[in-house]
């Protein structure tokens, strides 16, 4: 799979159902689960509450966290997929967003993007650095400067379009008014 596309908390996310699945337990102490991360306690706990989210999302698993016990269960169902885990996670990920966005042409701006993506804009423009990186494998970047200089051409183009159009038509106007002007002095 290729790990470069998801973020920092689907990586995570990855690595813990793919330890958890790879190991065939059923039962983790949260202590053993942080050796083999090399995380702190808190930090696993967080990821486990991401993965209990994820969930949700992709329902082939079940997952029991016992606090007092700091234990984490884990039972996988017959049809779950790592690979299917991963296509899961990769589709809420800013760059799969936005390179959607752009095959649908439903992109409009790094704004709307970053609304999109509960993001800010400058965390959209880093998290669009690594995917020129990923893309560069194919012979292909992005460039936002492109795609805004793109729209302001669309939009010049237009405004050079609609403006002869309508110096016509308010010269027009404007004729059609003084010879009516001078009909009506006759």
């Amino acid at each position: 799979m290729l790990q470069a596309l998801l973020d920092t908390t689907e990586k995570q996310i990855y690595a813990f159902l793919s330890f958890c699945y790879e190991t065939n337990k059923k039962d983790y102490t949260m202590k053993e689960l942080s050796g083999v991360f090399d995380w702190k306690t808190n930090k696993m706990q967080s990821i486990v509450q991401q993965v209990e989210v994820f969930r949700a999302r992709y329902p082939q698993f079940t997952l029991t966290y016992d606090r007092l016990e700091k234990e984490v269960s884990i039972a996988f169902s017959p049809r779950f997929l790592l690979s299917q885990a991963y296509s899961v996670l990769l589709r809420g990920t800013v760059g799969f967003i936005l390179l959607d966005a752009l095959f649908q042409g439903d992109y409009h701006s790094l704004e709307q993007l970053s609304q999109k993506t509960f993001s800010s804009p400058r965390t959209i423009q880093r998290k669009l650095q690594e995917l020129n990186h990923v893309l560069a494998n194919y012979h292909l970047s992005y460039s936002l400067k492109k795609v805004i200089l793109w729209q302001v051409l669309n939009m010049r183009s237009a405004i050079f379009i609609i403006l002869p159009i309508g110096k016509f038509l308010m010269r027009r106007t404007h004729e059609s008014w003084h010879r009516s002007r001078r009909k009506s002095r006759l």
